[in-house]
This record gives C-alpha cells, structure tokens and sequence, in this order.
C-alpha cells in the first residue's frame, strides 16, 4: 500500500505535516525526489499538510453558518489506514461511485498529487486572506464594501451553478429521448423493408397463379406478363385469334415505354422471359389460359406489328389491329407535364422542381424523380393521417441509388439525426384530461411513449426512407440496407400489436393528440436531390444534413409535427371540429408524468 510517514512537529503547532507516496512520474526522476517500490508500482514520496485550527477559522468565513466545513474540505485520517482495510474499500461500491463521480470530470494524471496539493493551497489563500483582513480591519468603509462585493460574487457563483445544473440537467433528458427516438426509427426501417417484399411476393402470386405452378417472377418479368396481357386483349378481338400459337407467328412485339423506360435491355429481358415460360409450360403440360386481369402501378405498353405473313396451320390469314393511342392519351392526361417528359430529358432547372399532383393526377416529378400514389397492401389499406403518401417510379429507382453516397451517408446518420425528434416531442394533453380519460388509459398511453421513445430511430427512418441499393459497391449502404429492413419489420410488428391493445382501453380521439407519436402505415420516402441541384449564388451541392432540414420543414409530418413553432400549427392537419376541442396551454396536463 502507498507509503504514509507522520512527521513530528518542530515547534508547537497544530499543523500536521505527513510524507505520503504518490505514483512516480517522469518529472519526479530529477535526482531530488526520493523514489521507492510502492504500491502497484514506483513511489515518489511528497509532502502533504493538513489545515490547523487557525486556518480552519479564517475558510469558515467562506461558508454559511449552517455549513459544515468538513462537508468540503478534504480531511486526513487520523490513523493510516491498514492494507486490509484499503484493499476492503477498494471493491467498495460506494467508493467506487466516488471515484467515478470525479473521473467524470477531472483527468485521473496525477489525481493523488493535486488532491494533496489542494490542501496546501487552502493554507496559502487562508493566510493571505487573513493578512487582507487585519489590513482591512482599520477601515470599516472599506470592509463593508469588500463584504458586499464578496456577496455579490457568491449569488453570482450560486447563479451560474443553478444554471449549469439546470442546462445539464436539460440536455441530459434530450439525450434520453433522442436515443430512444433514434432507435424507434431505426426499427422502422426494418419494416418498410419486409413490406415491400411482402407486395411484391403477393403481386407475384396473384399475377402468376392460374398462369403455372413454377417460382415466383421478378420485377422485369411481371411488367412483361401485364404487357403481353395487353396485346392479348387486342388480339381477342380477332376471331381466329389463338391464345396457344408459338411466338414465332409472324407478330413481332416491339416493347414501347414511352413514360416509364426507353430501355433496349427491358425488351430483350422480357421477350427471353415470355419464351422460357411458354417452353416450360408446353413441356410439363400446362395450358396457358387467356389472360389473367391484374391491375398494376406501372403503365407498360406493347405495340403489335405484323410481319404480313401467317404461320402455317395457324388458320388465322388476319393481321391484329395496330394499337390505338386511346392508352397513351389516358396517360398523358394522369400525369404532370414533366412526368410525360421524363427524368432523361429534364434540364438542371426543371430537376429543382417538386410538383403537386392536382386531382387525378397519377405521376409527377419530385426532384427530377417520377412520383406516384402509395400502393394499398393488407397491412396497410390506406396511410396514416397527415404523412406523405407517395413512392418512387419502379423505372427510376436506380436514379434515386445513384443520389445516395456511401460516406456521405455514414458521415450523416452518425450525427444522429433523430434526436431532433425527441427534442421536440409535446408532453402535453392538447384534447384530454388525465381525469376524465382514468388509471389506466393514462398508463397505457404513457407506455406507449416509452416503446416509441425506445425505438425513436425506427420512427426517423420510416419517415426518412433513402432509397439504397442492395447490391452497392458501398459496404456501409448493403449493411444498412439489411439492417434497416430487419428494424423496420421488428418495430412494425410491435406497433401493430401495441396499437390493438391501446384500442381496448383507449378512444380512438387520443390519436388526435400531438404528443403521441404515430408511426406512418407506409414508409415515407426521401427523395435525395441530384448532383445538378446546387444551391443558389453558389456551386456546391446541399449536404444531407441542409436537405432533411429544408424536408422536414416543407412536409412537418416528417417530425411528427414538433418542429412547429405554434400549437395551431402543429394541429392546423387535423379536422376542424377536433381543433375546436383544443385545451388552452395554461391548463393541460401532462402526458408522462
């Protein structure tokens, strides 16, 4: 254990002098300081004074009469203590906590040096603060000022420390809430994730059945069935019309896509795809029925040409009727001026440009990106009240992959963006009374805070969907994908349930209420700006970080309606004859108390 030497007094006195052991460091190897083994290590031994009786007098006169000095003065033991008894305190839990509580403010080099130190000082601001004082003593003017001033200073000190504590204390709550908020969004993403994979396997499904028994079909191959569908149609119209005839009859299918793709590449995919899936059909004898009526988000069209020549034994001499530009039309007249011209043929300028799509409206552009009307599923039939209810293109889907940068995207999520959801939460009844609403209501609503505050991070990223590409040559963007997904369905699947049990105890009217959150039904997408997009009087490009604030700020939902300044606004989406029930801000009560 440290060395600890009393050293007797060489003149009345009652200061204590000791020669205490500290960890040796390298200013201690000047040939001065005497050095031996200590305890776990090399010693420097130092001198270490207690304050007397005459310097405990004179630091009394900094305190209040009700304050022990003792409380805030470091007092040596009157006896060392024994290696036994250190060892004890060492694995002591409080002692522990003593320590962390002054490592989490101060260095730990030196830390027995300095603390010896400490008393030393008192004794030299206790002496000359007694000199002063005999000096001041014939001039009792200039004391009472001196006395005055010094009480100035200690309400100034009190002050600046209720202060801090409370600017602590503060921040230390929205460190919690946004933790919690950020893993709440976190697990959003997860969700969003499995739902699309859920609509597209029932898509596949519901396309495929009747069709053949065989795997499920891709994105490329589902849009060929609905347009091989739509030449079927016209062809019926024929009355030697065969829907069992080779593909090689003499018709040519010629892929148009005049709003959603020009690509070369979707064609051949697609006519690979039909004649692999009629040979598959013929060899395990199935028979290809008509046509199967879907309805499907993406207009695909298919232009019929005739070669003017018939296949043999096909009993049809008819050429099918040339396409009709009725179906072209109606597209034109669903969609927005810049949706009909497409993302390849926009201009910088018309790539800044977000539309909003009147009534019947079907696709408009949202920063050079075609928009479309979110697509009603089993698990949600409708979206959530107030969110953005829209999703990307399928066709420009890889344009919004090459928006989103890898390091960028790291660099940004790393700040936590969601904490701004927690720091902006309304803890307060806007339409309710704890009274009137019962125990158990306001428990189960208070639990729901806590689960949502949990998962904060899901909740931003549901609200916040980036489109990322699984298959990216960033690590971080195919981790993040996956682990976005798995989040998201977890979080989903717990929302679901919570909310069903809510319902028994709770009135649906409590989801008027601001203060809790609702997670969206449908994710909401965030359309990352273009490269082009730069900001203005400038050449730089919005960091992510520039372009949430300016999304959040132009679509609210996004942070659950918190970042409003004003209650009106924050309930301005709300029906009129809920915002009439608003409780005045002086009277609610709070929601977690």
């Amino acid at each position: 254990m440290p060395v600890v030497v009393e050293i007797p007094p060489g003149e009345p006195s009652d200061l204590t002098v000791r020669v205490v052991g500290v960890p040796a460091t390298e200013n201690h190897d000047d040939g001065r300081t005497f050095l031996q083994d200590g305890f776990g290590g090399l010693e420097a031994l130092v001198q270490m004074e207690s304050l007397g009786a005459t310097e405990l007098a004179v630091l009394y006169d900094f305190f209040d009469d009700n304050d022990i000095i003792g409380d805030f003065i470091l007092t040596p033991r009157e006896t060392p203590v024994t290696a036994i008894e250190l060892s004890s305190q060492l694995k002591n839990f409080t002692v522990k906590r003593e320590l962390t509580s002054i490592l989490s403010r101060f260095d730990s080099k030196q830390l027995a040096l300095r603390t010896f130190g400490t008393v030393s000082l008192l004794r030299k601001v206790a002496a000359k603060y007694n000199r002063i004082k005999r000096k001041l003593a014939e001039d009792d003017g200039t004391a009472s000022v001196i006395a005055l001033q010094d009480e100035v200073l200690r309400l100034k000190r009190d002050q600046q420390f209720q202060s801090s504590y409370w600017i602590e204390k503060v921040a230390k709550v929205q460190r919690e809430r946004n933790a919690a908020v950020a893993q709440m969004r976190s697990d959003i993403v997860l969700l969003m994730e499995e739902r699309e994979r859920d609509i597209s396997s029932l898509r596949n499904q519901a396309r495929v059945s009747g069709r053949h028994p065989g795997p499920s079909l891709d994105d490329g191959e589902i849009d060929l069935l609905e347009s091989e569908d739509k030449a079927e149609d016209k062809a019926e119209k024929d009355e030697d019309y065969n829907p069992h005839q080779d593909q090689d009859d003499g018709v040519d299918d010629e892929d148009e896509i005049p709003d959603d793709s020009s690509d070369d590449g979707v064609l051949n995919v697609a006519q690979r795809t039909t004649k692999r899936r009629r040979l598959s059909q013929s060899s395990a004898g199935v028979s290809t029925p008509k046509k199967i009526k879907t309805k499907s988000p993406v207009k695909t069209k298919i232009k019929v040409r005739s070669s003017g020549k018939s296949k043999p034994g096909s009993g049809s001499s008819k050429k099918p009727r040339p396409k009709s530009g009725g179906s072209r039309r109606r597209n034109a007249s669903t969609a927005t001026i810049l949706a009909v011209k497409g993302p390849q043929h926009l201009d910088a300028e018309e790539c800044r440009v977000i539309e909003s799509p009147g009534l019947g409206i079907t696709s408009w552009m949202y920063f050079g990106v075609r928009m479309k009307p979110g697509d009603p599923t089993a698990h949600a039939p409708f979206q959530t009240q107030g969110f953005p209810d829209f999703v990307p293109n399928r066709h420009d889907l890889d344009i919004l992959k090459e928006r989103c940068d890898g390091e960028e995207l790291k660099a940004f999520l790393a700040t936590r963006p969601w904490t701004k959801l927690s720091g902006t939460r309304r803890r307060e009844f806007f339409f309710h009374r704890r009274a009137d609403l019962g125990h158990e209501v306001v428990r189960a609503l208070e639990d729901w805070v806590d689960f949502m505050e949990e998962n904060v991070g899901a909740l931003w990223h549901a609200t916040h969907w980036v489109v990322l590409d699984r298959d990216s040559t960033s690590k971080f963007i195919r981790k993040t994908s996956v682990r976005r997904l798995k989040l998201h369905e977890s979080v989903r699947k717990k929302v679901i349930a919570r909310e069903k049990q809510l319902k028994k105890v709770a009135p649906a009217s409590v989801w008027n209420e601001p203060g809790l959150w609702k997670f969206p039904k449908r994710i909401c997408y965030w359309v990352l700006m273009s490269r082009s997009h730069i900001k203005p009087g400038t050449n730089a490009n919005y960091s992510l970080k520039e372009q949430v604030e300016l999304l959040d700020a132009r679509e609210p939902a996004r942070l659950q309606w918190g970042a409003y300044s004003s209650d009106e606004e924050r309930i301005a989406h709300l029906p009129e004859d809920v915002r009439r029930k608003l409780i005045p801000s002086g009277q609610r009560d709070y929601l977690d108390d």
